[in-house]
């Protein structure tokens, strides 16, 4: 199978859905994955000239730890908008990894760069079932990356990510020192151990023990789920 992810931050998608990927790519399927930005408002002293090039290193090693395919868009952090440049972009995106799994942050998600790349990839995951890319349809399954910081979302399908696919997660993670050293200094909080608690939380939901969660888009019935998670 062929799976994209795409995230709006260097290291949303290791975040948000690093597990389901993983498991992926464990099994053999081909995983494409895409951050929208540059990642440069991600630190409050490193400045973001210096920090663009660490944050594209980090990404690279954590998709070499996820085991998927990386590009990088380059739209600068915080700015990322829902105009004809970036879809453009986002649709270059789909005809590189021709998905039949599409991955991407929830619509009402709390950060605004999240909600412009769910818009971004509804509009190319539409283009896509109509043929506009110009090759054969497909009917990509299109998932929502769990957004526990967000008013709203309500998990309809999970991933078992007990054994490797959490613990890949969490070394692709840790590959984003910049991120992990700079909230535990600043905030006092351990993004490994506050991830490892939430696949946890969201393994009791579904009995098992550690998992992530994901809605799916609208319009799209439980019939092919089977098929098409791992």
């Amino acid at each position: 199978m062929r799976i994209l992810a795409v995230g709006a931050h260097p290291d949303d998608i290791e975040a948000h859905c690093g597990g389901t990927v993983a498991k992926y790519a464990l099994r053999g399927d081909q995983v494409f994955a895409c951050a929208c930005t540059d990642g440069s408002l991600g630190h409050q002293v490193i400045p973001p000239e210096k920090l663009i090039p660490i944050r594209a290193r980090e990404a690279q090693e954590a998709a070499a730890a996820l085991g998927v395919e990386l590009c990088l868009l380059g739209e600068p952090d915080g700015f990322l908008f829902v105009d004809s440049h970036t879809l453009d972009k986002i649709l270059e995106v789909f005809a590189w990894a021709q998905p039949e799994v599409v991955l991407t942050h929830f619509p009402q998600d709390y950060h605004p760069d999240h909600r412009a790349c769910s818009q971004l990839v509804q509009a190319a995951w539409a283009l896509s079932r109509t043929g506009t890319l110009g090759r054969p349809v497909r009917r990509p399954l299109l998932l929502f990356m769990d957004a526990q910081e967000s008013a709203g979302f309500s998990p309809h399908v999970y991933v078992d990510l007990t054994g490797a696919p959490l613990e890949r997660k969490l070394a692709a993670l840790a590959c984003h020192r910049s991120q992990v050293e700079w909230i535990r200094h600043h905030d006092g909080v351990d993004l490994l151990d506050w991830f490892r608690a939430a696949a946890r939380m969201r393994g009791l939901q579904c009995g098992v023990e550690c998992a992530e969660a994901f809605a799916l888009g609208e319009g799209q019935g439980r019939t092919q789920l089977r098929d098409l998670l791992p």
